[in-house]
């Protein structure tokens, strides 16, 4: 059924849209935006710090993680408050060390503080769809076994203090990201999902070549 009909059918029974989700495509075979270098530039003259996450000090890493995640988060869509320790039990937080790729995990820094993060992930996608659903020991030692084959990343989630934000900061992460995804053979990337009134993330994806290729409607 074609998406415009779908949507039509959706609202002919009474339901209705309330939020569009926007998804980027970004081709990596592409070379990085000159605007992206420019603003990079720009933040090397700051203070702040951009760094991989530190696995060994992953207890401090997601602490600070949690902290702009529950603080600059509360006025996004669908937020729901929970405590801190709640946060990290529900996602399965205290984990994070084990499936977190430290090249594709980056904290910007200033004096020892967390001010901002940005989290991608390889595209296990990729694995899964052939696993049948399943999670044996033969199905993760081929996940161990393929993961290097992955050519596609997924950009999760990106947080910034609010008084840190309009410096280029995310724009400079993005950039790292992407010069790691290259290095790595990685064809492509999703970036995504954006809220259709987060202007400044849609920004954010445009400015590193991304062009809308998925619109998710939520009901």
């Amino acid at each position: 059924m074609p998406m415009f009909y779908y949507v039509d059918f959706l609202k002919e029974y009474g339901m209705l849209k309330c939020r569009e989700l926007l998804s980027y495509h970004i081709d990596l075979q592409k070379d990085i935006p000159d605007r992206v270098k420019e603003t990079v530039d720009r933040c090397k003259d700051s203070k702040i710090k951009i760094r991989k996450f530190r696995k060994s000090k992953s207890k401090n890493e997601l602490n600070g993680f949690t902290d702009i995640i529950l603080e600059e988060f509360k006025d996004h869509w669908g937020y729901s408050s929970v405590s801190k320790e709640e946060f990290k039990t529900r996602f399965g937080l205290k984990d994070l060390r084990w499936i977190v790729d430290p090249s594709l995990f980056l904290i910007a820094e200033l004096d020892g503080e967390t001010v901002g993060f940005r989290w991608v992930l390889p595209d296990y996608n990729i694995i899964f769809k052939d696993l049948g659903g399943k999670l044996g020991l033969v199905n993760i030692f081929k996940i161990l076994l393929r993961r290097k084959k992955i050519n596609r990343g997924r950009f999760i989630i990106m947080g910034i203090k609010k008084k840190y934000r309009g410096m280029g900061l995310g724009t400079c992460m993005n950039y790292h990201i992407l010069v790691e995804m290259k290095k790595r053979g990685y064809k492509s990337a999703e970036y995504g999902w954006i809220d259709e009134k987060n202007i400044a993330s849609q920004k954010a994806g445009k400015k590193i070549g991304g062009e809308i290729s998925k619109i998710y409607h939520v009901f």
